[in-house]
């Protein structure tokens, strides 16, 4: 007896006592005893008909034997019968065969009768009349290609065979090809019955490492098991490859096995970045300042031609476009890859061009740049360039604004704005105040939070100029945070029309209609307005500002009269009141405006230009008092020990930063004192800037910054959220402690040191 032979007696043998069991089970059965169905169940299980075929099955039956009421072994033995067949009665019985060739895939685990069910399907197809190709795609079990060739044989069929070991994948192709050459009509594929638990890619992938069989897969991959879920796919890096990992997760009572499908995309990934870095980059470059050197030198052709010469050798490192399109303005175009180089250096090119001198003073040239590469279109990157240069330009040039996906970035920015007012602006901007003021029914003034002596004296003149029209006026004001309230009072006293115009905030939306109009002095920022939620009510909005310019700036404005350029909002307001020919205002309203000046230029000693003078002189001979304005900055003396201990605990940071922290609970009151130590502490030798920190009641940290323009502490103070200009600014660090902000600060502090190169390259 062969080998053969044996298996199938022992098969017939297993068959027989398989059947002999189950009669027994049925004749035995009484309809009382529950062993019977889970004596059952278990056989039906070692008979692998399958765990979830079993219970479901003998769960069936025992509804069936309760609902009928049988007792006999050979009623419930049919019963069975009937509830199998119908398992096994799923879907359309029917082959429709529609196609020529067409294809039938035989899938299955070993033992199921894969290779037979073939060669019955090619015996009833031949019977048919048609025609049929067999391929042997089981290259994986012993003799299972010979046992095909003799259903081939039997049936009269075609078969296309490899050798053993071969891939499936190739002798179902080559099957399908015959076919086609052949006519013929089916074509019906064997499979291996195993798991295949990796393809040949992965494993010529693997191979370098040998066999990962059995090995964890952390140990071999950045996969973490902990990260798999079915809702997501995960990425991990697998022998030098990139893969994107499906994850299908099924669970055991006793284990969770997952299914992993890698999807190789190095290629993909490689090709990505390379289209990526190729993307194509607008930029507009402008030289700022050549307008303004001419009036102090008469020729200066050849540092004109070193500044060309400058921009085309950073075109040619970028391997870039560079194009001048008008004098002094130049079109850029480079791509990804160098734009990156550009913020890894942070463009360098401002400091390469700041070399550049004028002149026998030495006076410096700068560029502005906006740059973009968001959108689809040529177009729309160009568009974004020229957004991002006028940001650049509205922010005092010398700096890089960059738009993104992610809004705007602000790069260089560290020298002091050059001046570039006209009196035709300022005269422009003033006729259309004008005619917004004598169309509204109201005019509403609004300033930052926290107003201070120019955010006050600005509203004032604003205040001032809609009353001289004849119109209501409402000026929002909250006497419990504001730093002018010496100001304020006096204005109560002394200024009787001005003393109905202030409003509280909830009063002001009450006031707001269609036909009023809010200006905003002193911000551009909705989020630092006194009462954001106006901005919502207002359809007519004007900005008169002086800070650089945020990327968070009102939008909607009408009139958006910013200059960057300017000492102060209460200069750019007083100007605008000569040119509309306000002459007659009480002396106390011209302090305000004063003071708001004498702020925000350290007494005229920072950010001067003509126009300071000119607007300062405009309001000496309205009636203001210099002396009285003096008086407006003395604090009593509480405050004065607040500033005086704050100085004393100051620590110089990075040999040219003061820095002065309050840890004690100080509330809004200490503003003015931490204000003023900031002040003082640039008296300190060596110090080019300064910084205070106190905590205020709400639980936010208070930050003050001031410099004599060597440093920007604007480009500082940005970098917490908050903003100002280059000598003045401020931010507001919530729900922060202030050692945490300290340290927020000190990270600020070092990152501008860092872009600038302030210390040089030995810092």
């Amino acid at each position: 007896m062969g080998f053969l032979d044996k298996i199938k007696n022992g098969l017939a043998r297993t068959k027989r006592s398989m059947t002999v069991s189950m009669n027994n089970m049925f004749a035995s059965f009484t309809g009382e005893n529950e062993e019977f169905f889970d004596e059952l169940e278990e056989t039906m299980i070692l008979a692998d008909a399958g765990a979830d075929t079993a219970v479901e099955s003998v769960e069936e039956l025992r509804r069936v034997v309760k609902a009928r009421g049988l007792r006999g072994g050979e009623e419930v033995k049919s019963a069975f019968a009937e509830i199998l067949a119908d398992r096994l009665n799923v879907g359309e019985r029917e082959l429709h065969l529609t196609t020529k060739p067409s294809v039938i895939l035989m899938v299955g685990v070993n033992g199921v009768g894969k290779t037979t069910t073939i060669g019955k399907l090619a015996a009833r197809f031949m019977a048919e009349g048609k025609s049929v190709l067999l391929a042997a795609g089981d290259t994986f079990r012993a003799a299972a290609i010979e046992q095909l060739e003799i259903w081939a044989e039997r049936a009269g069929a075609d078969i296309v065979k490899h050798t053993q070991g071969a891939d499936p994948a190739a002798v179902v192709f080559d099957s399908i090809a015959a076919a086609k050459a052949r006519g013929a009509d089916v074509v019906i594929c064997d499979t291996a019955g195993k798991i295949i638990w990796r393809n040949r890619a992965f494993g010529e992938a693997t191979e370098a490492i040998g066999s990962v069989m059995g090995v964890g897969l952390d140990t071999i991959s950045t996969l973490s098991l902990d990260a798999l879920s079915e809702d997501a796919q995960s990425d991990a890096e697998l022998c030098d490859r990139l893969y994107r990992v499906d994850a299908f997760g099924f669970k055991t009572d006793e284990k969770n096995y997952w299914f992993l499908v890698f999807n190789d995309r190095t290629e993909y990934e490689k090709l990505t970045e390379m289209v990526e870095s190729e993307r194509s980059v607008i930029a507009y470059i402008l030289i700022d300042n050549l307008d303004e050197l001419s009036r102090h030198v008469q020729d200066f052709g050849s540092e004109v031609n070193d500044i060309a010469g400058i921009l085309r050798d950073f075109a040619a490192e970028l391997d870039a476009v560079l194009r001048e399109y008008e004098r002094n303005k130049y079109l850029l175009i480079t791509n990804r890859a160098g734009l990156n180089r550009c913020i890894a250096s942070s463009f360098s090119i401002l400091d390469r061009v700041r070399e550049v001198r004028i002149g026998d003073m030495g006076l410096p040239v700068t560029i502005s740049m906006g740059i973009s590469d968001v959108g689809a279109t040529l177009r729309d990157r160009e568009a974004g360039a020229r957004e991002a240069l006028g940001m650049a330009l509205a922010r005092g040039g010398d700096q890089v604004v960059y738009k993104n996906d992610d809004g705007l970035r602000f790069y260089g920015g560290t020298t002091r704005p050059v001046q570039k007012r006209s009196s035709v602006a300022a005269k422009v901007r003033s006729c259309e105040l004008v005619a917004h003021i004598s169309r509204a029914s109201s005019v509403l003034i609004m300033g930052h939070s926290g107003a201070d002596q120019d955010c006050f004296g600005a509203a004032v003149g604003i205040a001032r100029t809609a009353l001289a029209a004849q119109k209501k006026v409402g000026i929002v004001y909250d006497p419990n945070s504001s730093l002018a309230n010496a100001l304020y009072e006096r204005l109560l006293n002394e200024s009787s029309d001005m003393k109905q115009a202030f409003v509280t905030p909830e009063q002001a939306l009450i006031m707001a209609s269609p036909t009023s109009v809010t200006v905003v002095v002193d911000t551009h920022r909705a989020s630092m307005t006194a009462m954001p939620k106006l901005l919502e009510f207002s359809e007519r909005v004007v900005v008169i500002d002086h800070h650089r310019k945020s990327a968070d700036f009102i939008e909607n404005a009408e009139i958006f009269f910013h200059e960057p350029y300017a000492s102060s909002a209460s200069e750019m307001v007083a100007e605008i009141m000569q040119y509309m020919n306000v002459n007659r205002m009480p002396a106390v309203e011209a302090e305000a405006l004063m003071a708001g000046i004498y702020l925000d230029t350290k007494n005229f000693m920072i950010r001067t230009s003509l126009h300071t003078f000119e607007a300062s002189s405009y309001l000496r001979k309205a009636g203001a008092n210099t002396v009285n304005v003096k008086k407006l900055f003395q604090v009593d003396m509480q405050t004065y020990m607040q500033k005086t201990d704050m100085v004393q605990n100051a620590k110089v940071y990075r040999k040219i930063v003061a820095i002065a922290c309050w840890e004690d609970k100080a509330g809004s009151q200490f503003r003015i004192a931490s204000a003023q130590a900031a002040d003082e502490m640039l008296n300190i030798e060596g110090v080019q800037a300064s910084f205070t920190l106190f905590p205020d009641s709400t639980g936010a940290v208070i930050i003050s910054g001031r410099s004599f323009g060597q440093v920007n502490v604007q480009l500082i103070t940005e970098k917490l959220g908050g903003g100002g200009h280059q000598t003045m600014a401020g931010a507001q660090i919530k729900n922060s402690t202030p050692k945490e902000a300290l340290d927020m600060l000190k990270k600020a502090i070092d990152e501008y040191i860092e872009e600038s190169n302030i210390l040089g390259t030995h810092s």
